[in-house]
């Protein structure tokens, strides 16, 4: 742009925050270690709208300059990482550049954990790029990637490792609620991993995250001509959308496609093809009849089996992303960044 004369001055806001180094990793031709932008608005603005510090769910140091540069580690050890998630990958790279010889144990035939089932709804693509950047850095830092590899504690014993960091993350979260048991009711991976085929009439049940579980399941299903009622007990879908300024963008897809959005509500039970729900207010009962799946978006619970097995076990143990405790990709990733530069 500059070159052509088309202007004199080009500002990149977000682009230098997941990158202060960008313009000269082009320059030299580095275009696969440019941390690119992924437009989710988390760190930045998300986090001023709450009047929070600015971060970046790409770049975790972003607002933690004072804390300074990666130093080299003092002492070279031996680091395994179980998961290769947005976190175990984050907490695997930074522990590389300090100088680490990092191995990752993965269990699944990809690198990538909940981002390649996010990245499944068309509109959240673009979020791939979290870890896309990540699974390069793995290749190029030389960590030790062993895919399709559950890690137990007698294989952990067995590579003798100085620390282990386990990003398990997590599962989805089934309430006790009566039907739930249904073969009419399935979790968001059940149906984005295409474990289970939702029929026609669809209720989707948010259980107050109120991010991107619901409204991409709710976006996914409706592109497929479903009917899509979705069930939140807050007073309106999409809550955590507002402070990164996608609701403007997403209601408008929703409704276009004849998403009908039920707030203040909760689920009662489930019996058959009857879902019966209420007013978190008046207790008021309605009865949806004709439901042929019932979708849940309850959010997650930690997957901590192996951290707990390991205590005692190990030198030095450290849980980090939803292991630790269910959140967002942006504090998954701090968490792995974190733990990076305490080992």
């Amino acid at each position: 742009v500059i070159r052509q004369n088309t202007a004199d001055l080009v500002c990149i806001g977000r682009g230098l925050l997941a990158d202060p180094e960008m313009p000269n990793k082009a320059r030299e031709g580095r275009l696969d270690d440019i941390r690119t932008c992924i437009a989710c608005n988390e760190g930045c603005g998300g986090r001023l709208f709450k009047n929070y510090s600015i971060s970046c769910l790409q770049n975790p140091a972003v607002g933690k300059e004072k804390e300074g540069i990666l130093e080299p580690a003092r002492i070279k050890k031996r680091v395994l990482v179980v998961g290769g998630g947005p976190s175990g990958m984050k907490a695997a790279e930074t522990a590389a550049l300090r100088g680490h010889d990092v191995l990752l144990y993965e269990k699944g035939e990809e690198l990538g954990g909940q981002v390649n089932i996010a990245t499944k709804v068309p509109s959240r693509n673009e979020f791939g790029g979290c870890t896309r950047y990540l699974i390069n850095q793995m290749e190029k830092l030389g960590v030790k990637v062993h895919l399709k590899k559950e890690a137990t504690l007698e294989m952990i014993k067995a590579e003798n490792p100085d620390v282990v960091v386990v990003a398990t993350g997590s599962t989805p979260l089934v309430p006790n609620i009566p039907g739930i048991d249904q073969s009419n009711v399935a979790t968001v991976w059940d149906v984005l991993q295409e474990k289970v085929e939702a029929g026609e009439n669809i209720i989707i049940i948010d259980g107050g995250q109120a991010h991107w579980q619901c409204s991409g399941m709710a976006e996914y299903l409706a592109e497929k001509g479903k009917k899509v009622e979705i069930i939140t007990l807050l007073p309106f879908v999409g809550v955590e959308h507002v402070s990164t300024f996608e609701l403007p963008l997403l209601y408008p897809r929703l409704f276009s496609r004849g998403v009908v959005f039920s707030p203040n509500t909760a689920i009662k039970e489930i019996s058959g093809n009857v879902v019966t729900v209420f007013n978190v207010y008046t207790n008021a009962e309605r009865r949806i009849e004709g439901v042929d799946t019932v979708v849940l978006a309850m959010g997650n619970q930690a997957d901590d089996r192996l951290y707990r097995s390991l205590k005692g076990q190990v030198k030095e143990l450290y849980g980090v992303g939803d292991c630790a405790a269910p959140r967002k990709a942006l504090d998954a990733i701090y968490d792995g960044y974190n733990t990076g530069r305490l080992i």
